[in-house]
C-alpha cells in the first residue's frame, strides 16, 4: 500500500488542507517474520547496510555516539540522517535527514506484530511537497528490500 499526499495550502480544497505544502508518503509492507525481529534489525541503526537494506544502501557510519548516521546509497547519494527518537514500547523509530533534494525530511518506521508476522509502515514528510516523487520510490525499494532481506533469513 502506497499514500502520496501533497497537503496544499491552508483554505485551498482538497483531501488534506493544511498549512504549507508538505508532501507525505507512507508506505506499508507485510513481513513473515515476528515484529522483535524486524525491531531489532530497524534499530541496529549503524548496520542499515547490513541488516536492512543490503544492496540498496552500502555503508552507514555512526556518528555522536549513535545519534545520527551518514547513509551512503548504491545510487552515490550520501545523506545524514538524524535519530529523534527510538520508542521501543511502540517500536517506532523517527528520523530526520539532510543532503536530499529537499528542504525538509522526517521519517518514521512502525512495526505492529501478528503472531508470526508484522506490518511495517514508512512515512515521511518533505519539503517541498514535490519531493515525494524523488522519495516514494526510495521508501518502496526500501521496505521491499527488508521484507525479502529478512524473510530470506527466517
Amino acid at each position: 500500500v502506497l499514500l502520496c499526499r501533497r497537503r496544499l495550502p491552508f483554505g485551498q480544497s482538497g483531501a488534506h488542507v493544511m498549512a504549507g505544502n508538505m508532501g507525505t508518503v507512507s508506505k506499508s509492507v507485510s513481513i513473515a517474520v515476528p515484529a522483535d525481529l524486524a525491531w531489532d534489525a530497524v534499530t541496529d541503526v549503524g548496520n542499515l547496510h547490513v541488516r536492512v537494506a543490503p544492496g540498496m544502501v552500502t555503508d552507514t557510519k555512526l556518528e555522536d555516539a549513535g545519534a545520527a548516521r551518514i547513509v551512503t546509497f548504491s545510487s552515490g547519494v550520501v545523506l545524514r540522517e538524524q535519530i529523534i527518537s527510538n520508542d521501543p514500547a511502540t517500536m517506532r523509530l523517527c528520523w530526520t535527514a539532510s543532503g536530499g533534494p529537499w528542504t525538509h525530511h522526517n521519517a518514521s518506521l512502525q512495526i505492529t506484530g501478528h503472531n508470526d508476522s508484522c506490518d511495517v509502515t514508512w512515512t515521511a514528510d518533505v519539503l517541498p511537497h514535490d519531493a515525494v516523487d524523488v522519495i516514494a520510490p526510495i521508501i518502496e525499494a526500501g521496505l521491499d528490500t527488508f521484507k525479502a532481506h529478512l524473510e530470506s533469513d527466517a
